[in-house]
């Protein structure tokens, strides 16, 4: 909060996870490239460290693919999310 209500609204390198967990709806609204671009710009307003923007980037990218994997191909059902952590070995 300081940050936001400052006159010095300069990015700080920070390379937390809050980038990561801001730019999702990035891969919501463009393409593929266009949203990686989205989401260096998103990205760089506070976590301009290079990790945060490859790391905001792969988020997205992810995101993207995994959508478009699930209309295209249909294969997974990400509605049984309920699984015991013992059936995962």
């Amino acid at each position: 909060s300081r940050w936001l209500f400052s006159d010095d609204r300069e990015s700080y390198r920070s390379y937390g996870n809050g980038a990561a967990m801001r730019v999702c709806g990035c891969a919501d609204v463009v393409n593929l490239g266009a949203a990686k671009i989205l989401s260096q710009r998103v990205t760089e307003i506070t976590h301009n460290h290079p990790e945060a923007i490859k790391g905001a980037e792969a988020v997205v990218i992810a995101k993207k693919m995994a959508y478009e994997y699930s209309i295209n191909e249909n294969n997974y059902n990400y509605d049984n999310l309920n699984l015991d952590v013992n059936e995962c070995k």
